[in-house]
């Protein structure tokens, strides 16, 4: 999906990068209101381009943001421009936590004064009998996480994270 703006520049940036490539893919433009959905086709269009393109439009700051699942944006990916992580995930052990959180958490060469924003959603839904699963899962998430409370101090926990009900 990309903004109805930026559709056309997408897509010759894109035609021109699977060109240098000497690829074999296709994209197909489906106009849906305010956006794109942009398609690709053929026998090149597989994640480990398509990730690698995307994402190198977004180090040089032609899209500035992301959105891909922990499969797509995994291990091995790496983006030193990501400065805020949304963690929608279930993942609670610290090994993939860790990583995930790590991807905002890198140094970025030619932004000396970056600051990583990480930030969780979660449901409470007291109504339900799982409706604080959510928070569990979040509370689990922090054990070993270190992050700056309100009044400077530094905090292991959720206790270091803002709230915001919505």
């Amino acid at each position: 999906m990309i903004d109805d703006d930026a559709s056309e520049r997408f897509l010759a940036k894109a035609r021109e990068w699977v060109h240098e490539r000497e690829l074999r893919i296709e994209f197909l433009d489906e106009p849906l209101g305010r956006f794109h959905h942009i398609h690709g086709t053929g026998a090149d269009w597989a994640p480990r381009y398509y990730s690698t393109m995307v994402t190198e439009f977004f180090q040089e700051g032609f899209t500035k943001c992301l959105i891909g699942t922990r499969g797509l944006l995994g291990e091995g990916w790496d983006a030193s421009r990501i400065n805020v992580l949304i963690d929608l995930t279930t993942v609670t052990t610290s090994m993939s936590i860790n990583q995930l959180r790590g991807r905002s958490l890198r140094l970025d060469n030619t932004w000396p004064n970056k600051v990583a924003n990480n930030w969780d959603v979660i449901c409470l839904a007291e109504e339900f009998i799982k409706g604080f699963d959510d928070y569990d899962r979040f509370r689990k998430k922090h054990t070993n996480l270190f992050g700056v409370c309100d009044d400077g101090s530094i905090e292991k926990g959720v206790g270091s994270c803002p709230r915001r009900f919505y």
